[in-house]
């Protein structure tokens, strides 16, 4: 069985990150192999909160847990800080909105044959048909990167880069019924916070970023390829 990190960021919501934790933990099929990696700001004012619910995890269930608390100026930069800490063979980048299901671990890996060793595997989130917003990388695929997410972006559009840049690599693993749902706000699964606020109010400098990316092949060599771009993005590239 492979080593597991998941990782997340997170701001001012100990108690939702800790019980989606708790869920992650009790439905994996070998919950022994699973270690965390959580990544918060300096200037939470939850912070305290973090670490004693996720210490209180730790000891509980005996997973490693590492807090990672820095000056960070968004969500991207954030996740990238949990890059240098990954030491397990595959990563789940969850958020602390994302649901799971009973032996999640061992449902993933039926998709994953022993010669892959290079992938981000797309799962389904109830809300995107084509972009990968939950991505299950494996470790070859972050050594290959300085980054999980181009740290030019704040939040939004950075899941559009990863799904364009894995798609040229061909690095995709697709799988089909493999559900972790995205608790999203907009789907009323909980009211909007100031979290959502300021992740949402990066929408048009996302854009921005993506389509100057977009124009530079996202710094790739040879020449951008639309039809193997999702569909669901090249309508968007038509658009805007």
């Amino acid at each position: 069985m492979k080593s597991i990190n998941l990782i997340a960021a997170s701001k001012g919501r100990p108690e939702r990150m800790c019980s989606v934790l708790l869920k992650w933990i009790n439905t994996a099929y070998n919950k022994d192999r699973i270690s965390i990696i959580i990544s918060i700001d300096e200037d939470d004012e939850h912070k305290d909160r973090y670490k004693i619910m996720l210490g209180d995890i730790s000891m509980l269930y005996g997973n490693s847990i590492k807090l990672l608390i820095n000056n960070n100026k968004n969500t991207v930069e954030a996740i990238n800080r949990c890059k240098s800490e990954i030491d397990s063979d595959l990563i789940f980048l969850i958020s602390d909105d994302t649901d799971c299901f009973d032996q999640w671990d061992k449902s993933v890996e039926e998709f994953i044959k022993d010669e892959d060793t290079f992938f981000v595997i797309k799962t389904e989130d109830g809300i995107n048909t084509d972009l990968i917003t939950m991505p299950i990388f494996s470790r070859g695929y972050l050594d290959s990167k300085d980054y999980i997410y181009y740290p030019g972006y704040e939040h939004m559009f950075c899941d559009t880069e990863l799904t364009c840049v894995a798609h040229l690599e061909n690095a995709i693993i697709f799988t089909k019924g493999l559900m972790f749902k995205h608790l999203h706000y907009s789907q009323g699964y909980h009211d909007k916070d100031i979290t959502d606020e300021k992740n949402q109010s990066t929408f048009y400098t996302g854009m921005e970023i993506f389509k100057k990316r977009l124009a530079n092949n996202f710094d790739m060599s040879g020449n951008l390829i639309l039809g193997s771009i999702p569909e669901e993005i090249t309508e968007w590239i038509k658009l805007n």
